[in-house]
Formats: structure tokens, C-alpha cells, sequence
């Protein structure tokens, strides 16, 4: 690995670290009920 190589590395993921940021702040909140689903065992 060179030191471009890395900074190309570094790029991308810098991209999808900011478009995966961007996408869960402009998310909508989830609905109050889903808080806990998932969290123990439904029946």
C-alpha cells in the first residue's frame, strides 16, 4: 500500500460514512410502538 492508495481508501469511506450520516439524520423518527420490538422475544 502506498500513500496514494491509502488516501483513495480513505476517500471512500469518508463518503459512505458521510452519506450513511446524512441518510440517518434526515431519517423520520420511528413510531413510539417499534422502540421495543425486537428487543425481547415475541410470541
Amino acid at each position: 500500500m502506498n500513500d496514494e492508495s491509502e488516501k483513495e481508501i480513505n476517500d471512500r469511506i469518508m463518503k459512505l460514512v458521510n452519506e450513511a450520516t446524512d441518510y440517518a439524520e434526515n431519517a423520520p423518527y420511528a413510531e413510539p410502538e417499534h422502540a421495543l420490538k425486537y428487543v425481547y422475544a415475541e410470541e
